[in-house]
């Protein structure tokens, strides 16, 4: 690896994202897609629950999990979930996210290790933007701080009031990506 340049990533899925998510400080729908997706990626890696009605109110309890197969679009998980939250989110479901325990919390903890578990031997950017509506920007603080805790210098570039189709968080991505790509070049050429 010859240089590390994460976007507006959730770093800190547990310590920030969720919090940001379930206290309605991102955009509504993107908060309804990250947790669906959240509880059905982790349940099929570290099982937690049993039946998809523990965690997700009808008639999505029988739809969700299903729509995370690989195959839909974006646009179908938009159409195949609601608009909020609580009209996904069993009682249990929100209770797992807002104070996740046993297998959740382990689940959360090998999530939240990307930044604090390593220290990469190569130069490191960070690239987000402020305003990130589905990206909360304390996991780029978060990632940045524990990064310098192991050593590594990872200075964040604020690409600012980027914009894609309606989105700040796509706008970073694709700022980012011409910033990136012209960064990776000067390191070949030192």
């Amino acid at each position: 690896m010859g240089a590390l340049a994460p976007v507006s990533g959730a770093y800190d899925f547990g310590g920030a994202e969720l919090p940001a998510l379930l206290e309605g400080r991102l955009e509504r729908k993107s908060s309804v897609l990250y947790a669906a997706y959240t509880l059905v990626a982790f349940n099929r890696l570290h099982h937690i629950y049993d039946s998809p009605g523990e965690v997700f109110r009808a008639p999505y309890d029988s739809t969700v999990e299903a729509l995370f197969d690989g195959a839909h679009t974006g646009e179908q998980l938009m159409r195949g979930t609601p608009g909020a939250l609580d009209e996904l989110l069993t009682e249990h479901g929100r209770d797992l996210l807002t104070h996740p325990t046993g297998r959740m919390a382990a689940a959360l903890r090998t999530t939240d290790a990307v930044c604090t578990d390593w220290a990469p031997r190569t130069p490191v950017r960070l690239y987000m933007a402020s305003g990130d509506e589905q990206a909360v920007t304390a996991n780029t603080a978060h990632c940045q701080a524990a990064l310098l805790r192991n050593g590594v210098a990872a200075p964040v570039v604020d690409l600012g009031d980027v914009d894609y189709h309606g989105s700040r968080h796509l706008g970073s991505n694709v700022a980012a990506t011409s910033a990136i790509v012209r960064w990776f070049s000067e390191l070949r050429r030192q």
